[in-house]
């Protein structure tokens, strides 16, 4: 039993090491926990990285691993927001933008090849 309270402890540890939004990887995920006093194999630090549903983000200059907001993704379902991505991206609005004028042409292009056959 003492084995899955420790399991859980590491989890939550790494959920809230992650959480901090500036672990750039599995290494300094490693080392964070190390200073921590908490002695983790790799792969069971993969294993706790995968079952949170943490994923790699681009975060400004660099890269970071984020939790989802809503959970982890649940096969079939829909993609969870992910806390690092929903505000790391200066350039969502010109995206937006970009991906509208792109779906007018496409419209307009297809409104014009329906009338002309």
């Amino acid at each position: 039993m003492a084995a899955s309270s420790d399991a859980a402890a590491r989890r939550a540890e790494v959920e809230r090491q992650l959480a901090s939004g500036d672990i750039t990887g599995l290494r300094a995920l490693a080392a964070r926990l190390d200073d921590e006093g908490i002695a983790v194999t790799p792969d069971e630090l993969r294993a706790d990285v995968r079952s949170l549903g943490a994923v790699r983000v681009r975060r400004r200059d660099t890269s970071v691993l984020a939790l989802p907001v809503d959970g982890p993704a649940r096969p079939g379902g829909s993609s969870p927001r992910l806390a690092a991505a929903v505000t790391s991206d200066p350039d969502w609005p010109v995206q937006v933008g970009v991906a509208v004028v792109v779906a007018v042409f496409a419209l307009i292009a297809l409104l014009g090849w329906l009338i002309s056959t």
